[in-house]
């Protein structure tokens, strides 16, 4: 097999230089972490590199201190057993092939865990920020 080199300062065939538009000086980039792999660095992944998730987030912070940044971390409870489109905890496994998926049960759609994951922390971070409570079904019970 033949390696073909590539020139970095060449860009790929395809890209375009997106034009700024004025309007979005007024916007804030947001990152949102799910809080479940914080203090987690020393910990082996199936073999994968790990410590990334804090060199990442202390990189986020120090920019957060000389730009316009908003950096949070999000609680996962539930946040990959609730469906994203009608927020109902009815998934079940569908044995399509290995690994299975879920799918809800109430509105029928085929879920990736990652990306229902990733949609609920966007919509729980979304929610924290317009000054609206954390949403119901992403709640911890309280011990009474």
């Amino acid at each position: 097999a033949v390696k073909k080199s590539v020139d970095p300062s060449k860009k790929p065939e395809g890209w375009k230089k997106k034009k700024f538009e004025e309007e979005e000086k007024e916007k804030i980039p947001v990152v949102a972490f799910g809080d479940g792999m914080f203090n987690k660095d020393g910990v082996k992944i199936q073999g994968l590199r790990h410590g990334v998730t804090s060199i990442l987030w202390r990189a986020l912070r120090r920019r957060q201190t000389f730009s316009p940044l908003v950096l949070g971390s999000v609680d996962e409870f539930r946040t990959s057993r609730i469906c994203h489109s009608c927020f109902q905890m009815n998934l079940t496994e569908a044995m399509i092939g290995l690994p299975s998926v879920p799918t809800c049960q109430s509105c029928g759609i085929m879920w990736n865990r990652d990306t229902k994951k990733k949609k609920n922390i966007h919509h729980i971070s979304h929610q924290l920020l317009s000054g609206h409570p954390r949403p119901a079904p992403f709640l911890r019970p309280t011990k009474q």
